[in-house]
């Protein structure tokens, strides 16, 4: 059973590529080039994994990493149900609903609006030979596999920009926009980035 939280504002990683190894996760990081006029790192990530499943929140916050922080710590707070859901024999419906009624939480949705800044959001469930994802923003979610690779498929999800979670949010409109998909993934090796 694994966990791991970070955020761009504990430890930017600018000028330098770092990898960590997280169970059978691999996470990369590099906040940018400090020529190229980056000054901070405001991406996240939270991992949760169990004997057989992973769920995964990967954030590319903009103007502050207090979204992502924010976002990671409605998470965190949720950690026991999400859980609790990855490990039932139905979480491919349990999970996606655990996320999005924490995404309307009232208030959760007030403290979005005292945060300076918001944050693209992408979430993926593994267990077993399944994958779920939900998306606000530009994100990208990618699977590797032979197969897949002969015929030219490889993107998951589309990329959406103008979606966010923060002071500006996609989940507070009338009708949340955000893209969500499940997948049966193939025999054989499937590199999940």
């Amino acid at each position: 059973m694994d966990k791991f939280c970070w955020t761009g504002n504990q430890e930017a990683w600018l000028n330098q590529s770092h990898t960590k190894a997280i169970g059978h996760v691999v996470l990369g990081r590099l906040g940018g080039m400090t020529q190229a006029g980056q000054t901070k790192n405001e991406d996240g990530f939270l991992l949760f994994s169990g004997r057989d499943w992973e769920f995964m929140l990967l954030m590319d916050a903009h103007n502050s990493a207090a979204s992502a922080e924010l976002v990671a710590s409605a998470f965190l707070a949720a950690e026991e149900d999400l859980r609790a859901a990855s490990n039932a024999e139905n979480a491919f419906h349990q999970i996606p609903n655990l996320v999005t009624e924490q995404l309307s939480n009232p208030n959760f949705l007030e403290a979005c609006k005292q945060v300076q800044g918001e944050t693209a959001c992408l979430f993926v469930f593994r267990k077993g030979s399944y994958l779920w994802w939900l998306s606000v923003g530009d994100c990208q979610l990618y699977i590797f596999h032979e197969q897949l690779a002969q015929i030219g498929e490889f993107e998951q999800n589309t990329r959406h920009f103008y979606e966010w979670i923060g002071e500006r949010n996609s989940w507070a409109l009338p009708v949340p926009s955000y893209t969500t998909g499940t997948r049966q993934l193939r025999r054989g090796m499937n590199r999940i980035f």
